[in-house]
């Protein structure tokens, strides 16, 4: 059945309420080892309509009109994104007791749930094109194959966006995105002459590869401590966060055409207030412990008398539980790595 409610939805007061960002979701699931999904059957006509409002989608048949009661379209242990819900907990017997508050919630609401696409009690699932475990966050490989096939020269502005989309959407697994997808973002400007070239086919090459080799990336936990390591070079800023010495992201940003002449001091700072304004959703006022390798730098942060634009960073470190420490470069390998990149 298709109904016409075009008219109905040009007057309707639209709801404004924001999906969950991808990425929030994920960094929610931090000690989590058990998980079940659960897809609502008709989601989207699973929410009941106000019964004052239910005639406003009447529509009529030969068998005579009818009117919709229910619209188109758990906090600590569920996400939900649409009709797709996620149960995660700490341990089986957990998980069990959160799985039959899920349950009792779904009666209570009179909501059904499609059981051919349900998945209980499992250590690792497929949710939202990624792969969950306790280990962390991987690609779903049926993603990486659709990547794996993408042709690497593309012929228009469409194909290019749909490529950095997908790409895009798994770019917290890769260390050095915005350097690799920076000759493929010159060619959407509006000057550009949309020319493919050699460098282009081999951008999209190495986002390929990148992805496909990408290891699984530890979940963010909010129980353990936090480190923050970072280093910038005339090309390039770069950061990685770690907790117990493993990545939980990576963060990259290209130096635009003065900031390459700044002091090395502030390409430091920069690489610090990049990361965390980039991560502020889940560090928040978490105490972090900023690494850098420029020795200078702690004393530099308890000045008065500082320039018109350290001012304007130091003003955003104070929203952070920040503390900066000296670590010689030779330590801090990832973030050294991604901000030397000459071809970003």
């Amino acid at each position: 059945m298709v109904i016409d409610y075009r008219a109905l939805n040009g007057i309707t007061i639209k709801d404004d309420y924001p999906l969950p960002r991808i990425g929030d979701i994920i960094n929610r699931l931090g000690q989590a080892k058990w998980f079940s999904k659960l897809d609502l059957q008709s989601g989207y006509h699973q929410v009941e309509v106000a019964e004052e409002e239910q005639w406003k989608m009447a529509f009529r048949t030969r068998y005579g009109t009818f009117q919709f009661i229910f619209l188109e379209e758990l906090d600590d242990f569920v996400t939900v994104y649409l009709d797709d819900v996620l149960v995660y907990s700490k341990s089986r017997e957990e998980h069990l007791r959160h799985l039959q508050r899920v349950f009792a919630k779904i009666r209570e609401q009179r909501l059904y749930v499609k059981l051919s696409k349900c998945e209980f009690c499992k250590q690792q699932v497929k949710y939202l094109g990624f792969v969950l475990s306790q280990n962390g966050v991987a690609a779903d490989p049926d993603k990486l194959k659709t990547i794996r096939d993408w042709p690497e020269i593309l012929k228009n502005r469409r194909h290019l966006r749909g490529l950095l989309g997908l790409v895009g959407y798994y770019r917290r697994l890769i260390p050095n995105f915005n350097k690799l997808a920076h000759p493929l973002h010159l060619l959407l400007r509006e000057n550009s002459d949309m020319v493919w070239r050699s460098q282009h086919s081999n951008a999209v090459a190495q986002l390929k590869e990148a992805l496909i080799n990408a290891a699984t990336l530890r979940i963010f936990d909010p129980d353990k401590p936090v480190v923050l390591k970072a280093d910038a070079s005339k090309h390039a800023v770069g950061a990685v966060l770690e907790q117990d010495g493993v990545p939980v992201a990576f963060e990259s940003r290209k130096m635009g055409a003065r900031a390459k002449y700044m002091p090395a001091y502030e390409g430091e700072l920069l690489a610090i207030v990049h990361a965390l304004l980039k991560w502020k959703p889940f560090i928040g006022t978490k105490p972090v412990v900023a690494e850098t390798d420029h020795a200078t730098l702690s004393r530099i942060l308890q000045q008065k008398q500082v320039t018109s634009r350290l001012g304007y960073w130091l003003d955003k470190l104070a929203d952070f539980n920040i503390k900066v420490v000296y670590r010689p470069g030779k330590h801090n390998v990832v973030a050294d790595a991604i901000s030397r990149r000459q071809d970003f």
